[in-house]
């Protein structure tokens, strides 16, 4: 009986290392974009509160709003706040916020 030859590229489906590092530059741009988005409005809501004369956490803020992405996208929000990608983002976002308030006194 003769078997039938096997062409890789038919089933079975590995990205090149090319699409593979696209795909991580992707990723790490819409992370950094993200973090920068979440610390400028950290910053320009601390402002505000600060003008007001209320005490304002920028690091809560940012996991309030990561809490409201995941109910809006109908994923558990407390795997999703531990998942150590997450906290980063909201470490490094409220970092930024810290530098933007600092920078903007």
């Amino acid at each position: 009986m003769i078997e039938p030859s096997h062409d890789p590229n038919e089933n079975d489906f590995e990205p090149s290392l090319r699409e593979l590092q696209e795909e991580e530059m992707s990723t790490s741009f819409k992370f950094a974009s993200a973090e920068f988005a979440l610390a400028r409005e950290a910053a320009d809501v601390s402002r505000a509160f600060r003008q007001a004369g209320l005490p304002f956490d920028p690091r809560t803020f940012v996991g309030i709003r990561v809490l409201e992405s995941c109910v809006a996208e109908r994923l558990d929000p407390v795997m999703s706040l531990r998942l150590p990608t997450i906290r980063e983002l909201i470490d490094r976002s409220a970092e930024l916020a810290a530098t933007l308030l600092a920078s903007r006194v």
